[in-house]
């Protein structure tokens, strides 16, 4: 009998570690269910976070363009409108205040070559200006090598009126027609009487600073009932158009600063629908995640955002501290832990209870023997 005991002492401790064995096999799949379940529901938040901020940035946007309409309404309200009268008019929007990232608003005119003369001397005898007239005032454009004198041309489209004066008065006298990029855009919003958006571009008015952002235009018409229904009619009745030139850093950050609930998560925003460094409007950090070839986030989203007939390409990528509430992260740990402490106790229990009936057989069979022998 004695030579049996370790027979069944091992045979206990095989039972005992193939239950613990399962249990733990089982605490496994449980934990890798809940971490993959988790991990849906992270990423289905993630998701829903892309699109909240996404539509927020479009109704921003659509937002903001209510002041182009507003300053609209304003020129047409009568033919002729003073520099004094306009400066009144834009310091009582409190723009600074209201709109983060606003850099300057503005008003080109637009008219024919005929036309040029007179529109130098209206602008040089204006003396509602800020500095009572512009004696010098001459019409220019930018090149790569700096402002030169705008050459002759059918038309002109010229900033007339700027917002803030200080910030922006050495603007006064841009030709818009002469630079190629904003021609094409100037032409295919006065066609469709709609706000267009410029692509990424320096907004300084100073060539010695670098203020990177984008502007967005409203056409203006002479007709003061209404807009004028078709193009023909548009090209004929074009008076000018207003501008709102913005940071996009700035802006967007604001309209992040009030919505976002989960910081862990990295935004980019380009412009066009590729990832173009030289074309970044923003980024939260100094990372650039669409186009690194490190490793790749947690979670990554991207979309083509239309607005004001221009694409922004938003990239959205999840941060290794992405999370949702801390118990709920903690649940496939605690699983974990729960699951081997279980495991252990349950094959410890069942090795106890099974040697302790081996040890019980073991002592009535002695007994027994014992009691046969006398």
């Amino acid at each position: 009998m004695n030579a049996k005991r370790p027979k069944t002492f091992n045979r206990n401790i095989s039972h005992s570690l193939v239950i613990f064995l399962l249990f733990l096999f089982i605490t496994a799949l449980l934990w890798n269910y809940m971490r993959g379940s988790l991990n849906k529901r992270s990423e289905t938040v993630f998701n829903l976070e892309v699109k909240e901020v996404s539509a927020l940035i479009k109704r921003r946007m659509d937002d903001y363009a209510l002041l182009l309409f507003g300053l609209r309404g304003f020129l047409n309200a009568s033919e002729e409108v003073s520099y004094s009268e306009w400066i009144n008019y834009c310091s009582q929007l409190n723009l600074t205040e209201r709109i983060a990232g606003i850099h300057s608003i503005s008003f080109s005119e637009y008219f024919e070559r005929a036309e040029k003369d007179i529109f130098i001397r209206r602008v040089r005898n204006d003396r509602t200006m800020p500095e009572l007239g512009l004696p010098d005032f001459a019409i220019y454009t930018r090149t790569d090598s700096g402002e030169i004198v705008a050459p002759e041309r059918a038309e002109y489209c010229v900033t007339r009126f700027v917002w803030p004066w200080e910030e922006n008065k050495k603007a006064l006298g841009l030709e818009l027609c002469s630079l190629p990029r904003r021609y094409q855009l100037l032409n295919e919003i006065r066609d469709t009487g709609a706000p267009g958006m410029s692509a990424r571009l320096s907004i300084a008015n100073h060539l010695s600073k670098d203020i990177q952002g984008f502007i967005v235009y409203l056409p203006v018409y002479e007709s003061l009932l209404s807009s004028p229904e078709t193009i023909l009619q548009r090209r004929a009745a074009l008076r000018g158009f207003v501008a709102a030139a913005f940071r996009a850093d700035i802006l967007i950050a604001n309209i992040l600063g009030e919505f976002s609930r989960y910081p862990n998560i990295d935004l980019e925003v380009y412009d066009g629908e590729t990832p173009d460094v030289g074309k970044l409007h923003y980024n939260d950090d100094d990372q650039i995640q669409a186009i690194d070839s490190g490793p790749a986030p947690r979670f990554s989203a991207s979309s083509v955002q239309r607005t004001f007939g221009r694409s922004w390409l938003l990239y959205f990528s999840a941060t290794d501290e992405f999370h949702l509430e801390s118990v709920h992260e903690a649940l496939p740990v605690l699983t974990l832990i729960l699951g081997i402490a279980l495991s252990s106790i349950i094959a410890i229990s069942f090795f106890v209870l099974i040697t302790s009936r081996d040890r019980a057989v073991y002592l009535a069979e002695k007994i027994n023997k014992q009691y046969e022998q006398q």
